[in-house]
């Protein structure tokens, strides 16, 4: 092979290594803006799930609002445990007793277990106590007006499909907390020592 063969030749393969490192490169520059799309992807749906989430408290929180009876404001309260919690064993609790309750571990809980730690440490401290996942019950909620337990919602499990209890749970259950009891104490008929005289 003649000089210049040679020379054309390592020229030739200069090439092509310069060429297969630009490939690679490229190569890498999509796999990395397909890492990131699908990142984005992953965002943009959280994202979504998110804002239905926060759309559905707020209309709920609307309906316990403009619930015209008591019976509207206990739907909104176990809609609210049902789509956004993610439960469908659960029970409220109202002077002991259910009121309001869905699932087989609350039909065998027809009054309120006062022995439950977890329900006597929300009932007293007046919070939101959650389980750890497997427990029975789950989470306690008390329903308050003022610094009075009026109600208390009691979740013994989850939907199959639902992970373990979080910060976002302990939102919903808070807000449960702060407005349940408001709407259904606005829901209760007065008496004739709490209605406005009549005008003369």
């Amino acid at each position: 092979m003649t000089p210049a063969a040679l020379r054309e030749r390592d020229e030739l393969h200069a090439l092509l290594h310069a060429k297969d490192g630009e490939v690679r490169r490229l190569v890498a520059e999509v796999e990395q803006l397909r890492e990131e799309l699908a990142d984005a992807s992953r965002q943009l749906v959280a994202a979504d799930a998110e804002n239905g989430r926060l759309l559905g408290l707020h209309i709920t929180l609307a309906r316990l609002a403009e619930a015209p009876d008591r019976a509207a404001a206990l739907d909104a309260l176990s809609d609210v445990v049902i789509n956004i919690v993610g439960s469908e064993d659960f029970a409220l609790y109202e002077r002991g007793i259910a009121v309001a309750s869905m699932g087989d571990r609350a039909a065998a809980h027809p009054t309120l277990d006062g022995e439950s730690p977890l329900v006597r440490d929300a009932i007293a401290s007046g919070r939101v106590r959650l389980g750890s996942p497997g427990d029975v019950p789950l989470a306690c909620a008390p329903l308050m007006i003022g610094r009075d337990v009026r109600v208390v919602l009691v979740v013994f499990g989850l939907l199959p499909h639902r992970g373990a209890l979080g910060a976002r749970d302990i939102e919903v259950l808070e807000l449960l907390r702060v407005h349940g009891a408001t709407a259904l104490l606005a829901t209760e008929p007065r008496t004739s020592a709490t209605q406005a005289p009549a005008d003369r």
